[in-house]
């Protein structure tokens, strides 16, 4: 009967275990995937037209810096159209 007790423990330690890995694999996944679908939706609303957009990501890593230079794009598309619109403005 002992062994029967440890391989039922060991089975149950098993599972939690596994349960544990899932789920710790799913919250990795959500963190890493998460900056990038903000990025992604940044990216359609600056294809749309709105140059005011600005994307939110806190990652100091790749995906962040990739986030920085997006801003900085849109900031600059931005401020080149408003540029051409006041010139425009001047001209009529």
């Amino acid at each position: 009967e002992p062994v029967y007790a440890f391989a039922w423990r060991s089975f149950v330690t098993m599972i939690l275990v596994s349960v544990l890995i899932i789920g710790l694999s799913f919250a990795i996944a959500h963190s890493i995937s998460r900056p990038i679908l903000t990025l992604d939706q940044g990216t359609h609303e600056l294809s749309k037209g709105n140059l005011d957009v600005k994307v939110e990501v806190s990652n100091r890593d790749e995906i962040g810096r990739l986030a920085t230079s997006f801003n900085q794009t849109a900031l600059a598309l931005k401020k080149q159209r408003d540029d051409l619109l006041e010139k425009q403005h001047e001209i009529e």
